[in-house]
């Protein structure tokens, strides 16, 4: 029987591998700041998109049942059918929604969302790890900024950027790598990486 565990483990793997390319990327900053901005943008998209599938998996196997919980508890399985198509089913009541529609798994409340919709047993768990979240519009404005570089999402990434630490502004991989104030944390390891890592070790409990 496989372990929910495995899916916060597979997450850490990721998060060290990309803690390792910022570190790279910071060392050859000052002389190559091309490549080094480069690097931390895929770094950021990686972590962004890494979250998401985390949450689907997590969700989804959970409604799937027969897995087991890192406290040992071992999961009904909670959808009547397919859990995607169950969400597609019951997601709204004025419309259906398409074969290819998924939530937005990386939004909390929406995770959550589909949790519930879906019966999860280990709904509290999760909601409440994931619930917890803080970092998530920061990471995802400057994801949208990097990915789709449009007015619009530059607008969202500098109004997030000026609300949490006012001018100067920076490019979106600048911003990733910058000191958290009053301390020598940087935003991308120590802040979205370790917040990230703790609300996924919760929600497999």
């Amino acid at each position: 029987m496989e372990s929910l565990g495995k899916i916060s483990a597979r997450f850490e793997k990721i998060c060290f591998a990309i803690d390792k390319r910022i570190e790279y990327a910071l060392k050859i900053y000052s002389s190559n700041d091309v490549i080094s901005k480069s690097i931390i943008s895929f770094c950021v998209i990686k972590l962004h998109d890494q979250w998401n599938a985390r949450c689907r998996e997590l969700i989804l196997k959970s409604a799937m049942g027969n897995y087991k919980t890192l406290s040992g508890r071992i999961l009904p399985r909670s959808a009547t059918i397919n859990p995607l198509q169950q969400l597609r089913k019951t997601w709204s009541t004025r419309k259906s929604m398409e074969v290819s529609w998924e939530p937005d798994w990386h939004v909390p409340n929406v995770s959550v969302r589909a949790a519930q919709l879906l019966r999860i047993a280990n709904y509290n768990e999760v909601s409440n790890a994931i619930s917890a979240l803080t970092i998530i519009d920061d990471l995802r404005w400057t994801r949208n900024a990097i990915a789709h570089e449009l007015p619009l999402t530059y607008q969202m990434f500098h109004n997030n950027q000026s609300a949490r630490f006012g001018p100067p502004r920076y490019s979106p991989s600048d911003y990733a790598i910058q000191r958290i104030p009053r301390t020598p944390n940087i935003i991308i390891i120590d802040n979205w990486i370790t917040e990230l890592k703790l609300a996924l070790r919760a929600a497999v409990r």
